[in-house]
């Protein structure tokens, strides 16, 4: 039995000798398609039988791909009738991901498989006292984060405080359906095999509750701030006070798609020694007019800012974690912060503090072939063992490596966002991912848009500064610009054509080059004035 991608197997297989006559090309699957009618935005797999040697799409035969890795011969109906039903892989082992492999005796472990996760389980690691800071709700405050930082993990035995609202731990899956949409189709991970299937809402929700599990699939990325889940969710007030999606450095719409100024949002926000911005109107202009002047630079009135995307939303996600569901080391795409919050069952992190050292050994573990058979906590110096139970919640700041194991089963809410003391470790992240070709879609969502925006609005608020001659310069400011002038002038030099070839992602109205040359001018202003 062999499988292919429906898109991948066409181009394969057409060449220029295939037949003239429509009528005399081969024809697939019983739904009879010839190959240029097959639909390559359909993305089904197809699978062939070991029988007659015909191929046959999932969805026309009722097979998920999910299923069908697990099938060692595949008959189709017809061949059935001859040799009986499709046979199924046979477990011959427990430590490798491919359960099947009958010469595993002197194989590693590999991670996620039952024999690691009852390994783990056993292990005994050193406490997170020394690098997770435990905080009340109500002390949690852009003021305590200016003043001691957000360097490490910020963990809160309950929501008192937080300003957040999730829905009660009593709340069922069909509930959770109803409000997302019946019809939505959700990524899981086959935890033993850590690979990736797509999974209809109901179809999960059937597996979920069948106590018998023969599989483990964890839910990755049910993001829900568009439905009706979503509006029973508020992140906490912490997050809505730092995020650059709340706090107005993406700027928002009215519902008629007028711009909302950003400084009116950034004058409300609670940022310590943090200046309001300018408010002067500007007209907009080409985003490669390399000769514009300061005020002609940004359009912000100009709803054509928003004609190329829309604002991407990570900020909500509705995490469904079967007992035994393993997510094996990883950073969060883009280096993004992450808030994260239990509402029923027990999760344990495994953390790693992400230092130089450290986060070279991550990159290369990460780009191993060997990454499935050496755990990376063993690589290290340090790495903390975090139990999460109902009610608490963590901040994750940028760049802390971890893995998740599930103790039992867990629904939890959480989502990520970029803010201004992460800029540094949000760029440094992200250079890895480009050095390392992770794929876009495991990336964070226009995350050069956003840094772009960024731009913007600190060139703004240090020029405001400049003008007014402040005495105080914002440190977190003055970081974050130094960050983005170090890695984002790189994007620029490294093509010169940067501007042209990422229009679609670059907000109109800014020019990439002289927004970095006025941003690094009015950084040695503001830090002369200030000496």
């Amino acid at each position: 039995m062999s499988q292919r991608h429906a898109t991948s197997e066409k181009s394969k297989t057409k060449n220029s000798s295939s037949p003239t006559n429509l009528n005399d090309e081969p024809r697939y699957c019983i739904c009879q398609k010839r190959e240029d009618e097959l639909n390559e935005d359909d993305n089904d797999f197809m699978i062939e039988c070991d029988g007659c040697n015909g191929w046959f799409h999932g969805k026309c035969i009722d097979l998920s791909d999910r299923i069908a890795d697990d099938i060692e011969k595949y008959f189709c109906h017809e061949c059935s009738k001859q040799h009986g039903s499709s046979i199924f892989k046979q477990r011959k082992n427990q430590h490798r991901r491919d359960y099947s492999d009958a010469n595993a005796d002197n194989k590693p472990t590999q991670s996620g498989t039952p024999d690691f996760i009852n390994k783990l389980k056993r292990r005994i690691f050193p406490g997170c006292e020394s690098v997770v800071t435990r905080l009340k709700g109500n002390h949690l405050t852009p003021e305590y984060l200016a003043t001691y930082g957000f360097t490490q993990p910020i963990l809160i035995s309950n929501r008192d405080g937080l300003d957040m609202t999730l829905p009660n731990r009593t709340i069922t899956l069909a509930e959770i359906r109803d409000a997302v949409g019946q019809d939505r189709f959700i990524d899981i991970i086959d935890c033993e095999k850590q690979v990736t299937y797509k999974m209809n809402l109901n179809d999960y929700i059937e597996y979920y509750e069948n106590f018998e599990r023969s599989k483990i699939y964890n839910v990755l990325s049910l993001e829900i701030s568009n439905t009706k889940l979503g509006e029973q969710v508020v992140t906490p007030k912490i997050v809505r006070d730092i995020s650059w999606a709340t706090i107005g450095v993406w700027p928002i719409k009215k519902p008629d798609d007028e711009e909302i100024d950003s400084n009116e949002i950034l004058k409300k926000s609670t940022w310590p020694l943090q200046t309001p911005l300018l408010k002067k109107k500007r007209r907009p202009v080409s985003s490669t007019d390399t000769d514009q002047s300061e005020d002609e630079q940004f359009g912000t009135s100009d709803s054509n800012n928003f004609e190329n995307f829309e604002r991407p939303e990570v900020a909500k996600y509705c995490l469904l974690s079967p007992q035994s569901s393993y997510t094996d080391f990883h950073v969060d795409f883009g280096g993004s912060s992450v808030w994260y919050s239990v509402v029923r069952g027990e999760k344990i992190f495994y953390i790693i503090e992400p230092t130089d050292e450290n986060l070279q050994k991550y990159a290369e573990w990460s780009g191993s072939p060997t990454e499935s058979e050496v755990f990376l906590g063993d690589n290290v110096s340090h790495c903390y063992k975090m139990h999460l139970r109902e009610e608490n919640t963590i901040l994750i700041p940028p760049g802390w490596i971890h893995a998740v194991y599930t103790v039992t089963d867990s629904l939890v809410f959480g989502g990520n966002f970029l803010q201004s003391m992460g800029v540094d470790m949000q760029l440094r992240i992200y250079e890895l991912e480009r050095f390392a070709q992770v794929p876009n879609k495991f990336q964070f969502p226009l995350f050069e848009t956003f840094h772009w925006y960024a731009a913007k609005t600190f060139y703004e608020e240090l020029k405001e500064c400049n003008e007014s001659n402040s005495s105080i310069i914002n440190p977190i400011t003055q970081h974050a610009c130094e960050s983005i002038l170090h890695y984002m002038s790189k994007w620029v030099s490294a093509d010169k054509r940067y501007q042209t070839r990422n229009r679609s992602i670059i907000p109109k109205g800014i020019n990439c080059e002289k927004i970095l040359r006025d941003l690094a001018r009015e950084l040695d202003i503001a830090k002369v004035s200030r000496h």
